[in-house]
């Protein structure tokens, strides 16, 4: 009698176990248009809000029509730009200055196709417009790019160099770089190369506060971004109206505490990325997938005219899930639980299998799940009272089963 009662205890023991396991996430969406085993799965961009950073805590549950819990894998993946590069094996045939004008002359080993040379020379702060020509034999010369701006700036507050010319695919064996200098330049090396890329997928956020500001003081000007909700950003593009050329150095900060004193709280700001911004590239500073609610980005002035944001644009990863799907259930993505940790499918090994073109699912409004065991969001719920009087049933049970076993001794 008791080997069948500890039994009972157990199932019921299990059954809660199972039915609340589904109750530890505080945000669910429905899964809907599951019609095949394998499936993709756009996470949408807020999911930050309420989910870990690291999506440590994301889960795909389903309940069947028996009640049973179950957990589909996925796989996760950030859609992002992928770039290529292809060395081409290039060597320097001619150095050469006439009439101010020096000439540089690459050979390639035969007629590839490259997009960009990364020049390296011994000279510093320097300020040349190069001319790039290219030719198939050296006997006729085709103009690619004119008045094409290098430049090096070294000093006790910056080092800064561009010196990559970028230009549309080309197939030449012969590459010439002249540009206008009295110091004989001394190259150290050159490099062509081809950029393949991938595009990624992007998301434009829309939704935001942004405030600038100026630092007189301390010869800086700033700006604040601020999201109703955390955000992953992967780009943020700086649009500078200047009429002249600049150089200035930025840092991205982030707040990283709260301290609550007597005038309300004080924000504590940590440093999460620092770099330049120049007129002779495009202002994108990359953050690969910061995590944050508010940032801000202050550019360091120095004694020149300060330089004004007229707008900003802001992109973020698109995150995927490919998901495999065996059972029929009413499937939900399950998130919001800062204890559990990342999973670990068996489907990440064998990536290989997944079928390449997969159906896009759709994903219901968020719903706020709390930790309740009574919740009725969920289907199948077990009620708590019961199992709680189902539990004091067996405790006297058990006590009567043990009273009669004392009194027969």
């Amino acid at each position: 009698m008791n080997l069948k009662i500890s039994s009972l205890i157990a199932i019921l023991l299990l059954a809660s176990i199972s039915y609340g396991q589904i109750e530890n996430y505080q945000y669910k969406r429905e899964i809907s248009g599951i019609s095949q085993q394998w499936h993709t799965i756009k996470l949408p961009p807020t999911i930050f809000e309420h989910a870990n950073n690291s999506l440590s805590d994301v889960r795909i549950l389903g309940i069947n029509e028996a009640g049973d819990l179950i957990e589909a894998p996925y796989i996760i993946e950030i859609v992002k730009d992928e770039n290529i590069l292809k060395e081409k094996t290039a060597r320097l045939i001619n150095q050469s200055k006439k009439n101010a004008r020096n000439y540089l002359t690459l050979q390639l080993a035969s007629e590839q196709t490259i997009n960009l040379i990364k020049l390296d020379f011994r000279q510093q702060n320097f300020d040349w417009l190069l001319r790039l020509e290219a030719s198939h034999n050296q006997q006729e010369w085709f103009t690619m790019l004119s008045s094409y701006r290098i430049l090096s700036i070294k000093n006790t507050d910056t080092n800064y160099k561009y010196t990559k010319i970028n230009f549309e695919d080309s197939k030449y064996k012969y590459y010439r770089i002249s540009f206008i200098s009295i110091r004989r330049p001394i190259l150290l090396s050159a490099k062509t190369l081809k950029i393949e890329q991938n595009k990624g997928e992007y998301i434009k956020y829309t939704n935001f506060n942004s405030v600038f500001s100026e630092n007189k003081i301390e010869k800086q000007s700033s700006i604040k971004l601020k999201f109703p909700g955390q955000r992953s950003i992967y780009s943020i593009n700086l649009f500078i109206d200047s009429p002249f050329d600049y150089y200035r150095h930025y840092s991205v900060y982030y707040i990283s505490d709260s301290i609550e004193t007597p005038d309300g709280y004080r924000y504590v700001k940590r440093e999460y990325k620092s770099g330049i911004i120049s007129s002779f590239e495009e202002q994108k500073i990359i953050l690969n997938n910061l995590i944050e609610k508010e940032i801000e980005i202050v550019i360091n002035n120095n004694d020149n005219e300060i330089l004004k944001i007229d707008s900003v644009e802001i992109k973020g990863s698109l995150y995927k899930l490919t998901a495999r799907f065996t059972q029929e259930a009413n499937y939900y993505l399950v998130y919001g639980n800062s204890e559990i940790s990342r999973p670990i499918y068996d489907i990440e090994q064998f990536t290989h299998t997944i079928p390449k073109k997969l159906a896009l699912l759709s994903l219901g409004e968020e719903i706020h799940s709390p930790l309740s065991t009574t919740n009725s969001n969920w289907p199948y719920k077990v009620d708590i009272a019961w199992l709680w009087v189902v539990m004091g049933v067996i405790i006297i049970v058990l006590a009567w089963f043990s009273f009669n076993m004392m009194n027969k001794k």
